[in-house]
């Protein structure tokens, strides 16, 4: 009997732990989906002579511990850490052909894990686009022989004229050189001499965010008193008063007073002016001042 017993209560034990067991729902650990990594925003580019400097901000990504830049099919690259304390970050990239390209950005985290990636394009600048550039216009040159000075007037700045620089010899033998901003019409040359030549070049950016400076190559202006055929006799108040010398490019002119002027070109940038007296002759011809 008492087996018996023992047998039923083994049994319900049984039953009751298969039952439990078969309403416990089985305990699986929590999926954990990780975040991709934030892409770097707002880059910004800026040309220069065959290099190009980017620019960007990071993302708000503990994660983050730098940033990977591609060029050229992504067949080279720059990684570039974060700096504490930092939202954004900066490269340069140099040595590079004259050109237009794509760059791609990205963010890795410390295992090089790395964000999606952001494109830009830039250009790098060299000697083809330098050696296209111009010169800034002269629309004339005054000389005053009074006061030794030659005033350069000139032309409206083309656009990315960021300024032009002038260099001349004085009458002392001292060297000049003068900075001239696209916003200025006059560059007055002090103590200067008749027949002496002042040269010039003029500085232009590819655009506002260039980093590099292009110039163009210098231009000699040469101004050069010619003998004349035939000299006035002075006054019998004294000497002939000075006279102002006034020319426009290119061609010949008359002064007030009589005197004529001859510009010429003397080729490969030299610009030559001819100061004669009552007759000149150009080619040959004998012109008259009357």
């Amino acid at each position: 009997m008492k087996s018996e017993n023992m047998m039923s209560y083994i049994a319900i034990g049984l039953s009751v732990i298969l039952l439990n067991a078969g309403c416990q729902k089985e305990i699986e650990p929590p999926v954990v989906v990780e975040k991709e990594i934030e892409k770097v925003t707002s880059v910004k580019t800026y040309p220069g002579r065959n290099r190009v400097k980017l620019w960007w901000k990071l993302p708000a990504d503990e994660r983050v511990v730098k940033s990977k830049v591609t060029w050229n099919d992504e067949t080279q690259s720059r990684e570039i850490p974060v700096v504490a304390g930092k939202d954004t970050l900066s490269v340069l990239i140099e040595n590079l052909e004259e050109g237009n390209y794509t760059f791609a950005l990205y963010a890795l985290d410390k295992e090089g894990k790395q964000s999606g990636m952001v494109i830009v394009n830039a250009k790098a600048y060299g000697n083809e686009f330098e050696t296209a550039l111009q010169n800034r216009a002269i629309k004339k040159v005054n000389f005053d022989a009074s006061s030794s000075a030659a005033e350069i007037e000139w032309e409206s700045a083309g656009l990315g004229v960021v300024g032009a620089e002038v260099k001349y010899t004085d009458a002392a033998a001292t060297t000049h050189t003068l900075s001239v901003t696209p916003f200025t019409r006059n560059t007055t040359l002090s103590n200067f001499t008749a027949g002496e030549s002042f040269r010039y070049r003029t500085l232009h950016l590819p655009n506002s965010s260039a980093i590099d400076t292009f110039f163009t190559a210098f231009e000699t202006v040469i101004i050069e008193q010619a003998s004349a055929e035939e000299e006035p006799s002075p006054t019998k108040a004294g000497p002939r008063p000075p006279i102002p010398i006034t020319f426009k490019l290119p061609g010949l002119y008359h002064n007030p007073t009589g005197i004529v002027f001859l510009m010429r070109s003397t080729g490969s940038g030299f610009i030559k002016v001819m100061i004669a007296s009552m007759r000149v002759v150009v080619q040959g011809h004998a012109l008259n001042s009357g």
